[in-house]
């Protein structure tokens, strides 16, 4: 009897030692957990802070996007309205002179289509010499010059024909100005309808 007895205690101290073994390796695996789930909220808490730059550095981007925007829309303001004032007084200028033109035409009763002929002629020769084209300022050059000669030919005087000539020529540049002007509008507004339908998207 007593050696069933010392073979059960034998067995419940075995038994115990693997409790105690078992215990000691739960508690083991319970402070790893507890060291991952500190090492997680660490990387959580990090994560978050990161997040929060990243919001806080976007909200930033918007904010100056935004300025420039505003700053972008103002240029074009301000270069419209520009636009307009100098349209205004080449337009002002356009019409004086073209009327100063017309009443000595009128006076000289010379034919108005080689004035325009003569204007345009002008026209080429200021494009061509801006494009340092000498084919195309040879054949406007030549066409000033046969017109010259007509406009002699009709008796109106040589100081007559050179003034005409002054003038025609002075409006051949302010129109040259005036094409230049509406091309810098048109591609001012080129430019904003992209920027216009991108914002919208």
């Amino acid at each position: 009897m007593q050696s069933l007895i010392a073979a059960g205690q034998a067995e419940l101290n075995n038994k115990n030692s693997q409790i105690a073994t078992y215990s000691a390796q739960l508690n083991a695996a319970q402070n790893q957990l507890a060291t991952i789930q500190n090492q997680l909220t660490i990387r959580n808490n990090a994560f978050d802070a990161l997040t929060q730059q990243f919001n806080a550095l976007q909200i930033e981007s918007n904010n100056k996007n935004n300025e420039l925007e505003k700053r972008a829309n103002k240029i074009r303001e301000l270069k419209e309205m520009l636009g307009k004032s100098q349209e205004e007084v080449l337009n002002h200028k356009l019409g004086i002179k073209e009327g100063v033109l017309e009443i000595l035409i009128q006076q000289l009763e010379i034919d108005r289509t080689r004035i325009l002929a003569l204007r345009n002629a002008y026209q080429e020769l200021i494009r061509a010499r801006e494009n340092y084209n000498q084919g195309n300022i040879n054949n406007a050059d030549n066409n000033i010059e046969q017109i010259k000669g007509e406009l002699l030919d009709r008796r109106i005087g040589v100081e007559n024909m050179q003034k005409i000539c002054r003038k025609t020529e002075k409006i051949a540049k302010l129109r040259i100005e005036q094409e230049k002007l509406y091309q810098e509008q048109f591609e001012a507004r080129q430019q904003v309808l992209p920027y216009n339908d991108g914002g919208r998207n």
